[in-house]
């Protein structure tokens, strides 16, 4: 078990269109299964706090200016918070 978790990502702006269509369809194509799942690329955060301080942090970069370029969709009432694409990462400054 990994967290594998990407804060950043630099992208130069002559590729970035290209590379934002590529990241979301990419993104898009993962789906959400048991962690018990050996196909599993993704699983449940380990605790429900760490869930709750996930989404503040992400609440208050969107606040910041942060726009939310791609959400995966999740099952309700889960611990599994969806991967994200935010752009205008000049404002993450504290959080990510």
């Amino acid at each position: 078990q990994a967290c594998t978790a990407g804060s950043r990502v630099y992208i130069h702006e002559k590729i970035y269109d290209a590379f934002k269509k590529t990241l979301t369809k990419s993104l898009e194509a993962i789906e959400i299964m048991s962690p018990n799942d050996p196909a599993a690329l993704i699983g449940p955060l380990a605790r429900k706090d760490l869930f709750i301080t996930l989404d503040k942090q992400v609440q208050q970069t969107i606040k910041m200016g942060a726009q939310v370029a791609f959400k995966q969709k999740t099952p309700l009432k889960t611990q599994y918070f969806p991967i994200m694409v935010l752009e205008k990462p000049y404002c993450w400054t504290e959080y990510l």
